[in-house]
């Protein structure tokens, strides 16, 4: 019964941790490429794609929006979340790589979140 109430409270630590976008935080509502100082924030139901893009910050994926990153290398140096977001789609080209420095935090996602052809490794 402990574990069922500590559910609620891990998730509002969580949620918590979605900062409102700052006015140094890139919004990306089309696609991104190129050197990105800071985080992206895909604010809520938009769509970003991300590609030959390098972020120096954390990628944060609002409710019901949706992260593509399919072409060219993409580098994240922090982490990607995303919290009741549509989906974070990752297929790079064949020659291509996408890099996550940080972790990884996908909760309550709706769409098909998933990679094809991708190897995740542990920084």
């Amino acid at each position: 019964m402990k574990s069922l109430a500590m559910i609620p409270l891990a998730l509002g630590i969580v949620l918590a941790a979605v900062p409102p976008a700052r006015a140094d935080d890139t919004s990306c509502t089309e696609p991104l490429s190129g050197a990105i100082n800071g985080n992206v924030v895909v604010p809520e139901g938009a769509t970003c794609s991300l590609h030959d893009a390098t972020v120096t910050g954390n990628v944060l994926v609002g409710k019901g929006a949706r992260l593509l990153m399919i072409a060219g290398p993409v580098t994240i140096a922090g982490d990607l979340l995303g919290i009741q977001c549509d989906a974070v789609e990752i297929h790079p080209e064949p020659s291509s790589t996408v890099s996550i420095g940080g972790s990884v935090g996908l909760l309550f996602c709706t769409g098909q979140t998933g990679s094809s052809g991708t190897k995740l490794t542990p920084p």
